[in-house]
């Protein structure tokens, strides 16, 4: 089974050396490399979406993070956002994903993008669209 084809696992993950656990999917390349497959809401400064990284299998759902294998090579930008804006986001969101980056809202107003720079950033679009609503 390759990477593309093997399914996602919704882990719990303990990150010994801050004392974290989360919930994450995460997809099994070969032996204990795995991709990330969403944002590790809390976790960031450790692994993002897309690396490939290190975790040592303790059960069917339970993991321990080791180290990051090698990185997405994605950037990564988090907002603030309420739900006026996020209305009229959907477009910049879209380009994203069809230019090889991901996005994900947590708790409601908390946006975290990966993209691939080269292709399309769209820092330039959101902030404009930020300060029009700060005029307004």
């Amino acid at each position: 089974m390759n990477q593309q084809t093997a399914p996602e696992i919704d882990a719990r993950i303990t990150f010994p050396e801050c004392g974290v656990q989360l919930n994450c999917l995460i997809r099994h390349i070969r032996d204990d490399i795995y991709r990330v497959c969403e944002h590790p809401t809390f976790a960031e400064d450790q692994m993002r979406y897309g690396d490939r990284v290190r975790i040592r299998k303790i059960d069917d759902q339970d993991y321990e993070f080791q180290e990051v294998a090698s990185r997405s090579g994605l950037r990564f930008a988090q907002y603030i956002i309420n739900d006026e804006i996020s209305l009229e986001i959907g477009g910049i969101l879209d380009k994203t994903v069809r230019s090889n980056g991901y996005w994900q809202r947590d708790y409601g107003g908390i946006l975290s993008l990966y993209y691939d720079a080269e292709l399309f950033d769209p820092r330039l679009y959101l902030e404009t669209l930020f300060e029009k609503y700060k005029k307004n």
